[in-house]
């Protein structure tokens, strides 16, 4: 399940960054970064970071899109 099912969250008000750092000449997922705008700035950011930990497997930050 995605983020916009798992938390009711509207497409339109959150974006998602990833972070990737070459290993080796390998690409890499260092970290994701989910930016919250519109009414999913008022969803629980801890809870949203583990999920997305758990789903993906590395470090997840949360933060209001400016």
């Amino acid at each position: 399940m995605g983020l916009s099912a798992q938390f009711g969250m509207d497409r339109a008000d959150f974006r998602v960054r990833v972070d990737t750092v070459s290993v080796n000449g390998e690409l890499r997922t260092e970290k994701i970064v989910v930016l919250l705008s519109g009414s999913a700035v008022f969803k629980d950011p801890h809870a949203i970071s583990a999920y997305v930990e758990e789903w993906v497997g590395c470090q997840c930050a949360v933060a209001l899109e400016s």
